[in-house]
């Protein structure tokens, strides 16, 4: 933990880099599993075109009939590199989290709401 103000912002700013990071290989990881998923739908495709063409050239075809090109879903754009602003705004967030005192929104005091109903008794 830092001792001084230079080293807990140190701390803010490579915690948010850390965060940035992480989501920036998630969403990486995400498009990569989308991309593959493409992949696969036109590998069937060449073989099942590849199983066509073979059995046509053997007589085989039987009542197989030409595989048509299927309708490949679209990919995402390629996530970006979390940049500087990016991890500032990040370390600005976490700080601004953590001196929050919570005097904004003061949590209701259940116990003495119902003490004034005769509900709640000691």
């Amino acid at each position: 933990m830092g001792a001084n103000p230079y080293e807990l912002r140190l701390q803010l700013f490579q915690e948010a880099k850390n965060i940035c990071w992480e989501e920036y290989h998630r969403d990486v990881n995400q498009f990569e599993i989308k991309r593959d998923a493409r992949n696969d739908i036109k590998e069937k495709y060449y073989e099942d075109r590849n199983k066509y063409e073979s059995l046509k050239e053997d007589g085989k075809l039987g009542s197989m009939e030409y595989p048509t090109f299927p309708d490949l879903p679209e990919l995402p754009e390629y996530p970006e590199y979390p940049s500087m602003d990016e991890i500032k705004d990040r370390a600005t967030f976490i700080r601004n989290f953590c001196d929050d005192k919570g005097n904004t929104s003061e949590p209701k005091n259940w116990r003495e709401e119902f003490s004034r109903e005769g509900a709640y008794s000691k």
